[in-house]
This record gives C-alpha cells, sequence and structure tokens, in this order.
C-alpha cells in the first residue's frame, strides 16, 4: 500500500473584483489626435496604426482602447 500523501492543494487568490490598474496615460496632444481620428470614424485598430506610423507616437493599443472606452461622450 503506498504512503498517505502530504500534498495539499494551494489555495487560489481570494475571490472578488478584480485589482485595478491605473489607465495608462496619454497625453492631452495624443488624445486631441485620437478624438480628431475618431471623428472621422477610423477603428481603433487604424488609429493605433497611424499614431505609429504617421506620428512617431509609440503607445500601446490596449491604452487607446482604455482611453477610448473611458473617454467622455460629447
Amino acid at each position: 500500500m503506498p504512503a498517505p500523501s502530504t500534498y495539499k492543494p494551494r489555495s487560489g487568490p481570494k475571490t472578488g473584483l478584480p485589482a485595478k490598474r491605473p489607465a495608462p496615460a496619454i497625453n492631452d496632444s495624443t488624445r486631441a489626435l485620437i478624438d480628431t481620428m475618431l471623428a472621422e470614424h477610423l477603428d481603433l485598430r487604424e488609429v493605433w496604426t497611424r499614431l505609429m506610423d504617421d506620428h512617431d507616437i509609440s503607445v500601446s493599443y490596449s491604452s487607446i482602447n482604455v482611453y477610448f472606452r473611458t473617454r467622455p461622450r460629447p
């Protein structure tokens, strides 16, 4: 007969609300560019591509997405 196991499953993280991360910083001039491009009915991927290629602004796609979802609506 095998020896009894001493293995105890590790308890996972406490369930509840997900950890909140601070919104990535996008400066005012970049926000203005994003708002202008969104007014032209560009999708977020195209906005990100234009910022990176045409304006030499390094910003993550997720930062643009967070800004888009949290920006005040006119």
